[in-house]
C-alpha cells in the first residue's frame, strides 16, 4: 500500500512540475474541445484547448494572454477553440497580481514560451497572437520586439528600457486585437484637482470633476464646457509630468544608494478616478472615418461608428485607498507612465498630444513596428473605439482590418444599460468571434 502512495505522490509532484500533462478531458458533456494543462516555464503556465474535431483550422495555433488576469477560460480560447482552432490561454508571472508592481517589459518573457510551444505541436503551420484588453496592449509590444530586435525597446528616450533577455523572441504570423488598451490608462485616470502629492486631500475646486459647478451631473451624463475641459486636461498632463519627474528623481536616489532600499521604492498615487470621458460619453464618442460596423442582424454597414455607452464612473472610489489609489512600485510606475505635449487634450474623436513613443507599454507606439496581418476589433458599448482607429492608422501592416461590434461591451457581451429595446444588440459574443474566426481562416486556412 505504501508503494502505491509513493507512486501517487511522485506523480502529483511531477504533475505540478510540468513533467506530466494535467488531466486533459473536460468533464462537461457537449463541449467541442478538451483542455490540457501546460507548464511553459517556472513562472508561466497555460491551458491548451484542443478541438475534438480536427478540421482545417487545426493547423492554426492561437496564443492569448493578459498581463495579470486569470486567462485560462477566456473567450479567446473557448470561443475560437469551439470554431476549430487550437489555442493556449496563458497565465504569466504577474497572474492575479495588481499592475502596480508589474514591470511591463518582463511580460514578453511569458508570451515567448507559449509561441515556441505552439510552433512545436504536430500540424501547426501558423501562430497567431490574440490580445484582449490589456492583452491587446501586450501583443503589439511583443511582436514589435520579436520582429525588430531588442534595440527597439532599449531606445534612450524611453522612460524604461527592456532587458537583453528579450533578444531573439519568436515572432508570430498574425495578431488579433480585441478591445485593445492604448497603454496610457494611468494618465487618463489621474485626478488633476490634486496639486500636491504630499497632500492629495487638498484639491483645487476649479478642477473638480465631480462638482456640479463644473458640469457634473450625478443623475445622468455630465456635460463639461470647453474652457473647463482645456484646463482639466492640461492639469492632468501636468500632474503626470510632476509624477514622472518625482519618480525619476527617486530612481536616481535608489541607484546612488540614497534610499532605504537597493532595488525600488513604494510610489503611492492618490485619487486616480479622473476619467472625464467616463462621465461624459460625448467625449471619444465616435471615430473620424467610416468603417465596417457589425450589426445584430448579421449585416455589415460601413459608417462612422458611434458609441452607445452610458456613464460608468463612481465618484466615491476616487476618495478611497483600496480603489482610488495607485500603490505602485517606483520602477513599475515608470514602466507604464506616459509623456505628453502641451497640447494634450481629449475630443469627441481623438486623444491629442500623447507621446506614444515615450514608453514600451504604449500600444500606438508599438503597432507601427508590426508588419504581420492584424485584425483590430472595437466595441461600441465601451470607450476604446477611438483607440482602435488610432491603432489602425498607425499600424505598419499592409494587411490590416478595423471593425466595430455594435452594442458590445469591453467583455464582448451586449451592453444591457445601453439598450433602447430588449435584446437590441443580439448575441454580440457570437458576432465578435464569428468575425475573428473568419478573418483568421481567410488568411491562414483558406489562403
Amino acid at each position: 500500500m505504501w508503494r502505491i502512495k509513493v507512486i501517487m505522490v511522485s506523480c502529483l509532484v511531477a504533475l505540478l512540475a510540468g513533467a506530466i500533462p494535467a488531466a486533459s478531458t473536460t468533464s462537461e458533456q457537449g463541449k467541442p474541445y478538451t483542455t490540457e494543462f501546460v507548464r511553459l516555464r517556472r513562472e508561466t503556465t497555460g491551458l491548451l484547448y484542443l478541438p475534438t474535431v480536427q478540421g482545417p483550422e487545426w493547423k492554426v495555433g492561437l496564443v492569448s494572454m493578459h498581463p495579470n488576469n486569470d486567462w485560462y477560460e477566456h473567450p479567446s480560447c473557448t470561443e475560437l477553440a469551439a470554431r476549430g482552432f487550437r489555442a493556449i490561454c496563458v497565465n504569466g508571472q504577474y497572474f492575479n497580481q495588481s499592475r502596480d508592481g508589474m514591470i511591463w517589459e518582463n511580460l514578453a518573457l511569458d508570451v515567448a514560451p507559449a509561441v515556441r510551444y505552439m510552433r512545436q505541436l504536430p500540424g501547426i503551420e501558423t501562430v497567431v497572437l490574440v490580445g484582449h484588453s490589456g492583452g491587446g496592449q501586450l501583443m503589439p509590444f511583443y511582436q514589435n520586439v520579436a520582429e525588430n530586435g531588442v534595440a527597439v525597446c532599449q531606445r534612450p528616450e524611453l522612460l524604461t528600457q527592456c532587458p537583453d533577455s528579450l533578444a531573439d523572441l519568436p515572432p508570430a504570423d498574425g495578431v488579433v486585437l480585441l478591445e485593445a488598451h492604448s497603454g496610457h490608462n494611468m494618465l487618463t485616470a489621474l485626478d488633476p484637482a490634486v496639486t500636491d502629492e504630499d497632500h492629495p486631500e487638498v484639491r483645487d475646486p476649479s478642477l473638480d470633476l465631480y462638482s456640479p459647478a463644473n458640469g457634473y451631473n450625478p443623475n445622468g451624463p455630465s456635460t463639461y464646457g470647453d474652457e473647463f475641459k482645456r484646463r482639466f486636461y492640461r492639469a492632468q498632463a501636468d500632474r503626470m509630468n510632476r509624477l514622472i519627474a518625482r519618480a525619476l528623481e527617486r530612481r536616481e536616489a535608489v541607484r546612488a544608494g540614497e534610499s532605504p532600499f537597493t532595488d525600488t521604492e513604494p510610489f503611492l498615487i492618490a485619487r486616480t478616478g479622473g476619467r472625464m470621458w467616463e462621465l461624459d460619453p460625448s467625449q471619444i464618442s465616435h471615430t473620424k472615418g467610416a468603417y465596417p460596423v457589425l450589426k445584430p442582424d448579421g449585416s455589415q454597414v460601413v459608417e462612422v461608428p458611434h458609441t452607445v455607452r452610458v456613464p460608468t464612473l463612481n465618484p466615491q472610489r476616487n476618495d478611497t485607498y483600496v480603489d482610488g489609489a495607485g500603490t505602485h512600485l517606483l520602477n513599475a510606475f515608470l514602466s507604464m507612465a506616459t509623456r505628453t505635449t502641451d497640447d494634450y487634450y481629449v475630443t469627441e474623436d481623438s486623444h491629442e498630444g500623447v507621446l506614444w513613443d515615450s514608453s514600451n507599454s504604449l500600444t500606438p507606439g508599438n503597432i507601427p513596428g508590426m508588419h504581420v496581418p492584424v485584425l483590430i476589433m472595437a466595441m461600441t458599448g465601451h470607450y476604446w473605439m477611438v483607440v482602435g482607429e488610432t491603432l489602425y492608422q498607425r499600424s505598419g501592416s499592409a494587411d490590416k482590418t478595423l471593425v466595430f461590434v455594435e452594442g458590445a461591451t469591453h467583455n464582448f457581451t451586449p451592453c444591457r444599460p445601453c439598450e433602447r429595446t430588449p435584446n437590441e444588440f443580439g448575441d454580440t459574443v457570437k458576432t465578435t468571434f464569428d468575425y475573428a474566426a473568419n478573418w483568421i481562416r481567410a488568411r491562414y486556412v483558406d489562403g
